[in-house]
């Protein structure tokens, strides 16, 4: 026998699920999700196969109970990754889980400006430092989640229309967003000899 696995072992139950999620991954990274997206997939999916490699909707209830104990949204999030899995398998996973609406805190601009001097302050390089400025501006104009930021690549934007491509974002959808002259120019000069799908701020999706 071939060992690992979850018990020490790879059943062949085991080898096919892995198999079926290694194409199911290249599936969504064909379709251009993000990073962040793909990833979260790839942690919980790589421990359902490797603790439940008979993949059922039972299973893979049995396996989301181990999770009681985390927040709403987050249940909501691997159901979500759940359901996409098994119905690529040709299974329906039928459990819906209510996420809470939560209004988002308020960032107040004596924070802002807090945190513009402690960039400013850091000892660091001096390109470091226009990137950080540039990012928190970027966020404030835009709205942009944090993996949307750190997916944000130079050819995402539109210079001369001043509009931003948001490609991959909370709920896989696409937007476009209009940035002010000033910051497209800041972002226009920043950008100059990036390659189009040179990520402009450098940023892991955890960052």
């Amino acid at each position: 026998m071939v060992t690992g696995g979850a018990e020490g072992i790879r059943t062949p139950d085991f080898l096919l699920a892995s198999k079926s999620l290694d194409k199911y991954l290249n599936l969504l990274a064909v379709k251009n999700l993000s990073v962040s997206y793909i990833e979260g997939n790839r942690r919980l999916l790589t421990d359902f196969v490797t603790t439940h490699p008979i993949i059922t909707p039972d299973t893979a209830i049995e396996y989301l109970s181990r999770y009681s104990h985390i927040s709403q949204n987050s249940r909501a999030r691997y159901a979500s990754y759940l359901k996409c899995f098994l119905r690529y398998l040709g299974h329906e996973l039928d459990i819906k889980i209510k996420r809470p609406f939560l209004l988002p805190q308020r960032v107040y601009d004596n924070d802002i400006n807090k945190l513009k001097e402690t960039i400013k302050n850091h000892r660091t390089h001096k390109s470091s430092t226009r990137r950080g400025l540039l990012l928190v501006e970027t966020a404030m104009n835009t709205g942009l989640r944090r993996a949307e930021l750190a997916n944000l690549a130079a050819g995402h934007i539109n210079f001369e229309a001043r509009r931003l491509l948001v490609l991959g974002g909370k709920g896989n959808k696409v937007r476009v967003i209009p940035l002010t002259a000033s910051l497209a120019f800041s972002l226009h000069k920043f950008c100059e000899g990036f390659e189009p799908n040179q990520k402009i701020f450098g940023l892991s999706y955890r960052s």
